[in-house]
């Protein structure tokens, strides 16, 4: 009887060893996989032109110079001249809208002018608009609506 544990002891031996070749390692993890985005295309910067445009009609001018960029917004220096009509009576927050050149308007963010009559000059500010921001206008045009019985003073500036 214990002749035959015996041989069974070794065929047992044998077979776990196999053709005596060593178990080979765990293959290593896979490496995680890369993720490749295209490029962003970038903004083109923003730019005031500083140039003044200017409008006459009802017997009264009307100069923009689109002054400054900045991150919170677009802001227009307004100068508004006669001799004839009283120009403290005209609120350009109410009367003056921002084009974005894709189809968007928006109202003014502040108007902040003093009193002067026949000599009036102030500061129009708006928010950024987001086709700014991200580059998708090519113009922007400020339009000054019923100023001195003009239903539309239009200043635009390419971009």
């Amino acid at each position: 009887m214990s002749l035959t544990i015996i041989s069974v002891s070794v065929v047992a031996l044998t077979a776990c060893a196999g053709s005596g070749s060593p178990v080979p390692p765990a293959a290593p993890p896979a490496p995680a996989p890369v993720t490749v985005q295209a490029p962003v295309k970038a903004a083109a910067p923003i730019v005031a032109s500083g140039a003044t445009k200017s409008n006459s009609g009802g017997s009264v001018t009307v100069e923009a110079k689109w002054s400054i960029v900045e991150a919170k917004g677009l802001v227009f220096d307004i100068v508004m001249d006669t001799h004839s009509v009283d120009l403290d009576g005209y609120d350009l927050k109410a009367l003056a809208v921002l084009k974005d050149g894709v189809g968007n308007e928006y109202r003014p963010a502040a108007w902040d002018s003093a009193a002067g009559g026949h000599h009036r000059t102030g500061k129009l500010a708006f928010a950024l608009p987001d086709s700014l921001k991200q580059g998708e206008a090519k113009s922007v045009t400020l339009v000054v609506r019923k100023v001195a019985g003009v239903a539309e003073r239009v200043f635009e500036w390419p971009q």
